[in-house]
């Protein structure tokens, strides 16, 4: 049984198990409908420093992350009251250290006091259930060592700083949000440099593409989230009794933006001429925002005189550009997934007999196919050859 399996690491856990393959695994799902999945960006300045805190020297992070991870923690801290708990990991362990310390909370990792004194800080985070317990009380800073075998039903936020290295692990750690069911939110802090995520030299290869993906893909984020972990294909946004994740919140929003445009537009096209110089016989705008002679501003700023409806008409094209991209860059991606899961099987395949494979044999099959005691062998290597 798993939610944190992805379908394409299931032949390896076989293999490494020796568990027969007509044992078929049962699946939960790994995005949890109650958990908000967001990115939060921060703009640091390029001086050189290594801003995740994980380079060769292991450093705390650059004081602009550190700022937003407060800000962030005090907004989360007013919105939920106790026993509400909070979980932040960090990339190592002085980072986590330094961030607890400008918090004012507890930090664990692997070296950080004796076994003993680790399971005080485990259990005094745990039981900070009482509404009088000092807010901070309710905050963890750690690394991925606080990890398997944490059960809490009420941690509410679950915050990554920097960047993360496998979908697969964000998809466990991530989940520990909201074990009870209620409302909880999933958090990335990602630095970025003039609005871009800063690139980094990966530190795992496998599967980095897929939290690149998960950070910067511009869909929603449990799209990609149930394609790596499940599977499924077919999904498109946040569904219904879903928490919707920042992406698909900004597009309801957007929508919600767009139709007030249309409706401001068929006001104002009852008023307005085609100059955009308002009629007589318009709309009574003095209660309204709308109130600017558009054509008359733009002479005044030396371009071209426009109506309201045309630049409305123009934002609408401009956001169906940018739909277009969208769904060009979810072709690339499907595309991309289909190509590496086509170079796993032929890695699978690669340097064992094919006769002994689709027999279901799993070892002793590193031979070549005229070597094989299978009777139909034979036959397969005489039609290959004759291809």
């Amino acid at each position: 049984m798993t939610a944190t399996l992805p379908p394409r690491d299931e032949p390896e856990f076989y293999e490494l198990t020796h568990i027969p393959r007509e044992y078929k695994p049962i699946r939960d799902r790994t995005t949890r409908p109650n958990i908000q999945y967001q990115v939060q960006a921060v703009e640091v300045e390029d001086d050189g420093e290594d801003v995740f805190g994980w380079g060769p020297k292991e450093r705390g992070y650059h004081p602009s992350v550190v700022a937003k991870v407060t800000e962030v923690v005090e907004v989360k801290c007013a919105q939920y009251a106790a026993p509400a708990k909070m979980v932040i990991y960090c990339s190592n362990k002085k980072a986590a250290e330094k961030l607890a310390a400008a918090i004012g909370c507890d930090v664990y990792h692997r070296d950080i006091d004796t076994e003993d004194g680790k399971a005080r800080r485990l259990k005094q985070w745990m039981n900070s259930s009482d509404p009088s317990a000092a807010i901070n009380d309710r905050i963890i800073v750690a690394s991925n060592a606080l990890g398997l075998g944490i059960d809490v039903p009420d941690i509410r936020v679950v915050m990554h700083v920097g960047m993360v290295w496998r979908l697969k692990d964000y998809g466990q750690e991530s989940g520990r949000a909201g074990r009870d069911g209620w409302p909880s939110e999933a958090i990335i802090i990602m630095p970025t440099q003039d609005g871009q995520p800063i690139e980094v030299a990966p530190k795992i290869e496998k599967g980095w593409i897929d939290i690149q993906e998960f950070v910067t893909g511009g869909t929603c984020r449990r799209v990609i989230l149930d394609q790596v972990m499940d599977g499924r294909v077919d999904r498109e946004q946040c569904e219904e009794g879903e928490e919707m994740c920042d992406m698909c919140r900004a597009k309801e929003e957007e929508a919600r933006r767009q139709e007030a445009r249309e409706r401001v537009i068929n006001m104002l096209n009852e008023g307005f001429d085609d100059s955009g110089v308002v009629m007589e016989s318009g709309v009574d705008d003095s209660n309204s925002d709308v109130s600017i002679d558009r054509g008359f501003q733009h002479e005044q700023e030396g371009r071209p005189r426009t109506s309201m409806a045309e630049e409305f008409e123009f934002e609408a094209q401009e956001r169906e550009r940018q739909w277009v991209g969208v769904q060009v860059a979810r072709q690339r991606r499907q595309e991309g997934v289909e190509v590496r899961e086509l170079r796993e099987q032929l890695e699978e395949w690669s340097g064992v007999c094919p006769s002994c494979h689709s027999h279901g044999q799993r070892h002793g099959i590193e031979h070549a196919i005229e070597d094989c005691g299978f009777e139909d062998a034979a036959e397969v290597y005489r039609v290959s050859r004759s291809i």
